[in-house]
């Protein structure tokens, strides 16, 4: 079922400066196209040198007038924030879907993420006093300290996790799951290895809930656009056929000569309809990450 459309077109965008939206003049204006369909559903310009300086310039300003606020009201204008984005839920996942093709599943994960990050800033914005930080400006001519030595862990969140979360998903139904990275034109192949390779693997199994296969990666030399399939097989028995997949991810973007891309890409099953034969997922005995 095709989801309606909350615009067929969203004309071209704008930039907001100073608290306002302004009309760019550049006259670099790229398509903003629907990957489900190709078509256009928007314009947005490319930030002339004039535009980005005043944007910068008048993020300074704002901030001389922002860090005298009281942390109280700060604290408001995020819980203001969430419930905005609650409100709005239905019609920000429909954009989503339709300016970044996802599924409205992947979409309403994207957005509980952001939930999540408001949300964290909501308690951050009390617990500050916690991490040996004097709050400054608690309320007007009020200013709070208080010196704690921490002790214990400290949580990372990976960009594995980030991928299991779009997809509103336990970590342990995550099934399938690959990497891949593309490497400016100022880099080389090495750069990606050293990413991808020495480190990254604990994390992303830890995000994805485990994993005994090894993680099948790619990686090139290439610019802004450059688009490369992602290898993927069954995170705890590499031999499972009905698994062997591929992903094809493309940043219009990006990279930039020394930039690197990197993608982590989980699923939760496998190709729709194998039959091809070969060890099935269910047959896995998940002892060697192959078979």
């Amino acid at each position: 079922m095709r989801l309606p459309e909350v615009k067929k077109h969203y004309g071209k965008l704008k930039f907001l400066i100073g608290g306002e939206w302004v009309d760019s003049t550049s006259a670099n204006i790229e398509p903003d196209l629907n990957p489900a369909t190709g078509e256009v559903i928007a314009e947005f310009p490319q930030a002339t040198k004039e535009e980005a300086t005043a944007a910068v310039e008048a993020a300074h300003q704002a901030f001389q007038a922002w860090k005298n606020v009281p942390l109280r009201e700060r604290a408001y204008m995020l819980f203001t924030m969430h419930s905005k984005f609650r409100e709005s839920t239905d019609m920000l996942c429909r954009v989503l879907v339709q300016d970044h093709g996802r599924t409205i599943e992947e979409a309403k994960g994207t957005l509980a993420r952001v939930l999540e990050n408001i949300e964290s800033a909501c308690s951050a914005a009390y617990g500050l006093v916690k991490e040996n930080a004097g709050i400054m400006n608690l309320a007007s001519g009020i200013d709070e300290y208080l010196f704690w030595e921490p002790v214990g862990a400290f949580l990372i969140v990976t960009p594995g996790k980030m991928a299991v979360d779009a997809l509103g998903i336990k970590p342990e139904a995550a099934e399938n799951y690959g990497k891949a990275a593309i490497v400016g034109e100022a880099g080389e192949r090495e750069h990606a290895a050293a990413i991808l390779h020495p480190k990254l693997g604990t994390p992303f199994r830890s995000a994805v809930g485990g994993g005994k296969s090894l993680i099948p990666s790619a990686k090139k030399v290439g610019s802004m656009g450059t688009e490369i399939d992602v290898p993927l097989n069954y995170k705890d028995a590499a031999f499972v056929r009905s698994h062997f997949d591929a992903m094809a991810v493309r940043v219009p973007d990006a990279p930039r000569a020394d930039e690197i891309v990197v993608a982590l890409v989980v699923t939760d099953c496998g190709r729709p309809h194998p039959r091809i034969g070969g060890l099935k997922m269910s047959e896995a005995k998940k002892e060697d990450g192959l078979r």
